[in-house]
């Protein structure tokens, strides 16, 4: 009886929360510089891919919004090696990943209803759909659950940073950067990293 008392009251105080927050869905796209940096990386160099996601502000007060998000990016690396026939060339890695991020996120007024944005919080993201390694004209696809326990990881964890600028009617320009806390490559020093630039737009 106490647990279903309980669990009233809470399902109670949070409806009147959702009722009376106000809030706004939020969509973004844009490219995503990716790399795996760390102590036992080297050559290493920035791959250049996509993003895209939806969020969802709900508002703490008139400057603070609390934003859980949903998150599609295609991380990876470039690397230049030698490879089967001694030639040199370069490798690209394409690792996509599925992100949630919950940030806390604040957003003045700076002018006529335009807003600063300045947003930073964890974040975890979970490999999906197929790895592609690319060589020149060659490449090759295997399935994220296919990879031996050696490489690359599946899972990733850190903590994301958001600066941008909203205009009053919703559309907003977006720097953002990730930084994974959690080692990319089983017992080597290193993590995924990224930075990109979205273009947004918040729905009133």
């Amino acid at each position: 009886m106490y647990i279903k008392k309980l669990t009233l009251a809470i399902a109670a105080v949070m409806s009147t929360v959702m009722m009376n927050a106000q809030s706004g869905l939020g969509i973004q796209a844009g490219v995503n510089f990716a790399n795996v940096a760390g102590k036992d990386v080297s050559g290493a160099k920035l791959k250049t891919g996509f993003q895209v996601g939806v969020n969802y502000d709900l508002k703490m007060s008139e400057e603070f919004s609390l934003q859980p998000g949903l998150n599609y990016l295609q991380n990876g690396l470039k690397a230049t090696g030698t490879f089967g026939d001694n030639t040199s060339s370069e490798l690209k890695l394409n690792l996509p990943f599925l992100q949630l991020p919950i940030l806390f996120k604040y957003h003045p007024e700076v002018s006529d209803g335009n807003k600063v944005i300045l947003a930073a919080g964890p974040y975890a993201s979970y490999g999906i759909g197929k790895i592609k390694a690319s060589s020149g004209n060659m490449s090759e696809t295997e399935d994220w659950g296919n990879i031996n326990d050696g490489g690359f990881k599946r899972f990733d964890a850190g903590v994301k940073l958001i600066i941008g600028y909203e205009l009053r009617n919703g559309l907003s320009l977006n720097l953002n950067g990730d930084l994974g806390l959690t080692r990319a490559v089983e017992d080597v020093k290193a993590h995924y990293s990224a930075f990109g630039i979205t273009l947004g737009y918040r729905f009133k």
